[in-house]
Parts: C-alpha cells; structure tokens; sequence
C-alpha cells in the first residue's frame, strides 16, 4: 500500500479519459491520495468523450 503518497494529475480540456481513469483507479486501489490539477484554477474540464 502507499499510505500518506501523493500524486498530482495535470489535466487540460479534452484529454483521452481511459488515459486518465485507468491510472487514476489503480493508483487509488493502491491507497494514494490524488489531486486533479488544470490548466486554470476553478476550470472545469472534460474528456474528449465527455465520461471524465
């Protein structure tokens, strides 16, 4: 497990979703903590197929 790990994705609008939501729940499953970082503070972003 990696208790107390971090990782930072950086995210900008219309990136692959598998690309990110692959990772990002194998990481989770492995207990780190992840923050979400765009290009923009308080940007909302999307996947280019709009599931992420």
């Amino acid at each position: 497990m990696a208790d107390g790990l971090k990782v930072a994705c950086i995210l900008g609008d219309d990136f692959e979703d598998s690309e990110f939501r692959k990772p990002y729940d194998a990481l989770k499953k492995e207990g780190y903590s992840i923050t979400i970082i765009g290009a923009q503070a308080g940007q909302e972003i999307s996947g280019k197929k709009g599931q992420e």
